[in-house]
C-alpha cells in the first residue's frame, strides 16, 4: 500500500485552507485570489495518453513575495 495520495491531499489542505501547520508566510486559495498570485496545484506524472506513470505528486505554490516552491512526494 502507498500513501502518496494521502500525504499530497494533507499537504494541499494545509496550504490551501491554513488549516493546522502554523505555516503562515504561505496564502491560503482565498488570499491567492484577492492577490493576484498563482494558488497551489498539484501536478501527477502522467504519461502522453494520460495514464499514471508513477505514484510521484508534485505540489507547486507562490509564497507572498511571488517566489515559487515545489515540493515532491514520491514512494522511495
Amino acid at each position: 500500500m502507498t500513501y502518496c495520495d494521502a500525504i499530497a491531499d494533507k499537504i494541499l489542505n494545509v496550504f490551501k485552507f491554513g488549516s493546522g501547520g502554523g505555516i503562515h508566510m504561505f496564502p491560503t486559495l482565498l488570499e491567492c485570489e484577492k492577490q493576484n498570485i498563482d494558488p497551489i496545484k498539484l501536478q501527477l506524472d502522467l504519461d502522453e495518453r494520460g495514464c499514471l506513470n508513477s505514484y510521484k505528486k508534485t505540489i507547486t505554490l507562490t509564497d507572498y513575495n511571488g517566489k515559487k516552491y515545489k515540493i515532491t512526494i514520491d514512494r522511495l
